[in-house]
């Protein structure tokens, strides 16, 4: 996520944009890391997670991203990537697939 993250900010010229863009990728960051480990490693340690668990923890993630942004970064991400809830969706999937990625590979890595 972290090499991600930074690729994105490379390619923004201005320095005040890119501090709210980085702002607002934390947030989407730490909400992703929160959901998974107070709701969906439960889930998964059970065997219940479900594709209903599955939109229960987005819907956890987005709002919790969303709470974290003030009034400026939703403004800016709104007028910058053509809308606040398409962009929040698609760093919300990044960030999971992302943290997938590492934990399959932490385990490979210490087998």
């Amino acid at each position: 996520m972290k090499a991600k993250k930074n690729e994105i900010l490379a390619k923004i010229a201005d320095e005040s944009t890119r501090k709210i863009v980085d702002k607002a990728l934390d947030a989407v960051s730490t909400a992703v890391t929160k959901t998974n480990q107070t709701y969906v490693e439960a889930l998964k340690k059970s065997g219940t997670f479900s594709v209903e668990n599955q939109k229960e923890a987005f819907e956890q993630s987005y709002n919790a991203a969303l709470s974290m942004m003030n009034e400026e970064t939703k403004k800016l991400i709104d007028a910058e990537y053509g809308g606040l809830e398409k962009w929040l969706t698609l760093k919300i999937e990044v960030a999971v697939n992302s943290a997938k990625s590492e934990k399959i590979s932490d385990s490979n890595t210490s087998a």
